[in-house]
Formats: structure tokens, sequence, C-alpha cells
């Protein structure tokens, strides 16, 4: 496990990752108005992934997020995800721990 502030600079350095990855994303992508996220971060982070997500479409107007999360940050994302490629159903970004 983390200590509190060992977790805290791990959030906020995953959190700038995943927003520049977006931001990225969409700076790549002419005309694109929706993006979908993959994610595992629930419970006590939920509140944090949603900030992170409103912020992101206040500063890109016209984007929207839809996120959708995944109950763990191992084997059961890997499988969504790759479950939703080989469906042609990829979502833009996924959360990689």
């Amino acid at each position: 496990m983390f200590l509190p502030a060992e977790e805290e600079r791990w959030t906020s350095r995953l959190t700038t990752v995943l927003v520049l990855l977006l931001f990225v994303f969409v700076s790549s992508v002419a005309g694109a108005t929706e993006l979908t996220l993959m994610h595992c971060w629930g419970g006590h982070r939920t509140a944090m992934v949603d900030e992170m997500l409103r912020q992101f479409e206040a500063e890109h107007p016209g984007v929207t997020v839809n996120a959708t999360l995944i109950g763990s940050c191992s084997a059961p994302l890997q499988e969504a995800f790759l479950t939703a490629y080989m469906g042609g159903a990829s979502p833009d970004v996924v959360m990689i721990r």
C-alpha cells in the first residue's frame, strides 16, 4: 500500500499524464467532439476522475468525455480493453497502470 503522501504524488502524476493524453488525442483528431475513457479509479477516487474530466471539458469546449469505470486496474481492465479492442469498439484513452 502507498503511504498517503506517496499516493498523492502518484495520483497527481497519473492525473497529469491522463489529461495530457486526452489533450494530445483531441489535438490530433480534427472535428472529434466525443472521447471515450476506460479507467479503473473507483471508490474514493471517483470524484477526482469526475473533476478532472469536468476541467478538461471546460478547457475544451465542444468536447465531451464518456468514462467507463472498470473494477480493477489489473486483469479486469486489461480484459475489458482487449474485449473492446477485438470487438472494434475500443476506447480512445485507456488508463494504464
